[in-house]
């Protein structure tokens, strides 16, 4: 066994199923926590370090297994936080803006995939909606007439991810939204 599944053992032996599958807002059956991620309805198998879709990239997955260990369970404060405003995000800002950010303002959302993340319309810019990425990890995506875009993290996010694995999740998201993927 690699030491990737090795910690991952592990972590799920310490940590515990049903806890995982409470702080991430997932459903423990059996070996496999059920959870949406982008709108699909996925499983990580717990015995078997398995992905159900193969739709998954690496960073997909990566990203999901890295919501796994960080998850801490608590709500949304319904406080939002720019990119700038998480740690070390303005060292990443300019590929964000070049990724996440431009393609946002340039392109239109996709009503049935807005739908899909739950999203809930916001009274920012010209267009903006909460939405979910993931169960526990709201987002805002915002537009303005103007060509301007932006997208906030709540306040809770750093208690799930990483900054480096949201600057990852804002990109997906907006790729998402928009049809990039």
């Amino acid at each position: 066994m690699s030491p990737f599944k090795n910690a991952l053992k592990e972590f799920i032996f310490y940590a515990g199923r049903h806890r995982i599958a409470e702080r991430t807002g997932g459903k423990l059956c059996g070996d496999k926590i059920y959870l949406k991620y982008l709108g699909q309805n996925i499983y990580f198998d717990l015995t078997r370090f398995t992905f159900s879709s193969l739709k998954l990239d690496e960073f997909d997955k990566t990203l999901i297994v890295r919501y796994f260990y960080q998850a801490s369970g608590f709500s949304p404060k319904n406080k939002w936080l720019s990119f700038l405003d998480l740690p070390e995000g303005m060292h990443h800002y300019q590929p964000f803006v070049y990724e996440a950010l431009k393609p946002l303002a340039e392109k239109a959302l996709l009503p049935e995939r807005l739908s899909c993340l739950d999203a809930v319309k916001l009274a920012f810019g010209s267009e903006s909606y909460q939405i979910y990425p993931l169960p526990r990890l709201p987002l805002a995506v915002i537009k303005w007439e103007n060509q301007k875009s932006q997208v906030l993290f709540d306040q809770v996010c750093l208690s799930y991810l990483k900054t480096v694995d949201l600057y990852v999740l804002g990109i997906k998201t907006v790729n998402y939204l928009t049809g990039g993927i």
